[in-house]
C-alpha cells in the first residue's frame, strides 16, 4: 500500500495527461522524459519498481560521447546498453512554472536485475551516506550552497543566430558580448539593468520549490544565489534543479547563464561553497557542532567553541578533501579557478575561522551557537548530491575515528611573508598537503589503494566514478589549443 501521502500526490496529477521525469547523470545533468498520465500511473504503483530507462545514461559523458570503459559494468558496450529501472520519488514532487505548471518528479536509477542501486547514481550515493548519518550516528546533515553563474548575451549576429554555440564556431570566448560590464559586487543598479531577470530568479525558485534566501551581483557579469539550509538530500536535489531552472527561464530574456567553473582567465571563477552542519536525529534544536561552555584548553583559539564532535568533523574535511578533489572539482576547467588568492579560492589544505582564504572556514556563533563549516573549494561545476555524500562522509569519518585538527588556522600562521599570505606558498601555509592542481593528478589521488575515497564511497563508485573521469582527461589532452597555436605556430 502507498502511504496516504504519496496517493495525495498521485490524485494531485490526476489530469494532467504528461508529466516530467528526470534522473541525475555522473555530470549532474538532469536526463528525463515526459510520460504519458497512464504510464506514470503504472510506475507508481506499489507492485511496480519503476520505468526503463536505457542505462547509457551512465555509459556516456556530457556530449554523449560513449565511454569505452570496462569499468562502467551497467553501461558498457559489449553488454548492449540494456535498461535500468528508474524509481520515481514521488517526495519530489513539484510543477515546472515556464511550462505550464507541468509536474516534475525525479528519479532514482537501479539494476533491472537486482533491483540494487546503480552505483554511479548520484541520489543513490547520497542516500547511502544520509543512511549512515542517520542510523550509524544519528545525526541530521543540514546543508546550503551558493552558487555562481555568470551570463552572456544573446545578441543576433550577421547571420542572424543569436545561439551562443553557434557564435562560439566562429569567435572566441574573450568576445562574446556578456550581461554587465566590468566589476561590482553586491551592485544594486546593476541589478535594475536586467530587472525582469532578476526578479524571475526569484520568483521561480519559490514556485518551482527550489527555495533561496539572497541573491546579489558578484564580480562581473555574475550572479550569487544561495540554495535556502535545508537536510543535504532536499539541498542536494534543490542544487541540480537549481542549474536547471536558470538555464530556462534566462532563455526567456535572451540570456545564456554558465556555471563552468572558469568562463574566462581575465575573471573571476564561479563556485559552488557548501555549508555544513549537524543536528540531532530526535532533537533537532541540539546543534552537533556547537559548545555551550567557553573550552580554555581547546587546540586552537578559533575552535574553543566547537564540540569535539565538530572538531573531529573538521579534521575528517581536512584529511579526506585531497582524495575527493575530482567530486568537489569534477572538469578540466575547474583547476584553473583555484589558488588565486584574490579571488578566494584556496590551493591548500587549511582552515581559518571566518577565512575566505581557506579551503574550509570555520562559521562559529561563539556561545550563541549555529556553528557551520563552510567548504569552499567546489565549483559551481559540481554535482551537487555528489559533493554532500562527498563531504558528509569524510566528516562522519572523522567523526567516527575521532580525528583531531592538527593544522593552524591560517590566522595563526604569522610569518610575515606577504607571498605565503597571497598563496604562493601554499605547503608552508597549511603545514598539509596541497590541493591537486589538474584532474588528473586529482584522480591519481582519489583512485590510491587505501585513499579516504574509496574508504568512504567504496570501490566500485571510485572506479566508476575515475573512468568518467578520465575519459575528459583524454578528450582535453588530444585537443590542440588556440593558445598552442598562437604561441607556437610562428615562432618554433
Amino acid at each position: 500500500m502507498l502511504p496516504e501521502g504519496h496517493k495525495q500526490i498521485i490524485s494531485a496529477v490526476a489530469n494532467d495527461p504528461w508529466i516530467k521525469v528526470a534522473g541525475i547523470d555522473a555530470d549532474g545533468i538532469l536526463r528525463g522524459k515526459d510520460i504519458a498520465h497512464s504510464k506514470f500511473v503504472k510506475a507508481t504503483e506499489a507492485s511496480a519498481k519503476g520505468f526503463p530507462m536505457c542505462s547509457v545514461v551512465f555509459g556516456w559523458d556530457m556530449t554523449d560521447e560513449l565511454y569505452y570503459d570496462a569499468s562502467l559494468p551497467t553501461s558498457h558496450i559489449q553488454f548492449g546498453y540494456p535498461d535500468l529501472v528508474a524509481k520515481i520519488d514521488l517526495d519530489s514532487y513539484r510543477r515546472i512554472p515556464w511550462e505550464n505548471n507541468m509536474p516534475f518528479f525525479l528519479a532514482s536509477f537501479h539494476d533491472a536485475k537486482t533491483m540494487d542501486p546503480v552505483s554511479l547514481c548520484p541520489r543513490s550515493v547520497l542516500a547511502s551516506q544520509l543512511s549512515k548519518a542517520r542510523n550509524l550516528y544519528g545525526v541530521e546533515p543540514l546543508a546550503g550552497i551558493e552558487y555562481e553563474f555568470f551570463h552572456y548575451r544573446n545578441e543576433k549576429n550577421s547571420h542572424g543566430t543569436s545561439s551562443l554555440i553557434e557564435l562560439l564556431q566562429s569567435f572566441s570566448v574573450s568576445s562574446l558580448p556578456k550581461l554587465t560590464t566590468g566589476m561590482f559586487t553586491y551592485s544594486l543598479t546593476r541589478t535594475a539593468e536586467n530587472k525582469s531577470y532578476y526578479q524571475a530568479i526569484k520568483d521561480t525558485t519559490q514556485s518551482f520549490n527550489c527555495p533561496i534566501d539572497g541573491l546579489h551581483t558578484e564580480s562581473g557579469p555574475v550572479y550569487e544565489a544561495s540554495l535556502a539550509y535545508n537536510s543535504i538530500d532536499k539541498i542536494a536535489d534543490r542544487g541540480v534543479l537549481f542549474k536547471y531552472l536558470i538555464k530556462c527561464i534566462a532563455q526567456e530574456f535572451s540570456i545564456t547563464p554558465t556555471f563552468m567553473a572558469k568562463p574566462g582567465s581575465d575573471m573571476p571563477g564561479n563556485s559552488g561553497h557548501v555549508h555544513i552542519s549537524l543536528v540531532d536525529l530526535k532533537n533537532p534544536n541540539y546543534k552537533i557542532f556547537d559548545r555551550e561552555d567557553k573550552d580554555e584548553n581547546a587546540p586552537f583559539q578559533a575552535l574553543e567553541y566547537v564540540s569535539n564532535a565538530g572538531r573531529s568533523f573538521l579534521a575528517g574535511l581536512l584529511s579526506g578533501i585531497p582524495d575527493i578533489m575530482p567530486l568537489l572539482c569534477p572538469t578540466i576547467n575547474s583547476y584553473k579557478r583555484l589558488g588565486q588568492r584574490h579571488y578566494w579560492t584556496a590551493s591548500s589544505v587549511s582552515w581559518g575561522f571566518d577565512n575566505r582564504n581557506a579551503s574550509i572556514r570555520v562559521i562559529s556563533g561563539g556561545a550563541s551557537g549555529g556553528t557551520r563549516f563552510e567548504c569552499r573549494v567546489p565549483g559551481a561545476d559540481s554535482n551537487a548530491p555528489y559533493v554532500l555524500a562527498a563531504l558528509v562522509g569524510c566528516g562522519l569519518r572523522g567523526m567516527g575515528k575521532k580525528l583531531q585538527v592538527e593544522i593552524p588556522p591560517l590566522e595563526n600562521i604569522t610569518t610575515g611573508n606577504e607571498r605565503i599570505i597571497m598563496g604562493e606558498e601554499p605547503e608552508r601555509m597549511s603545514e598539509k598537503r596541497s590541493l591537486s592542481r589538474s584532474l588528473k593528478e586529482a584522480v591519481t589521488d582519489m583512485t590510491r589503494k587505501g585513499s579516504i575515497a574509496r574508504e568512504v564511497l567504496g570501490d566500485d563508485f571510485v572506479e566508476q566514478f575515475a573512468a568518467t573521469r578520465m575519459k575528459e582527461v583524454r578528450g582535453y589532452e588530444g585537443v590542440v589549443t588556440d593558445w598552442e597555436v598562437s604561441r607556437y605556430l610562428e615562432r618554433v
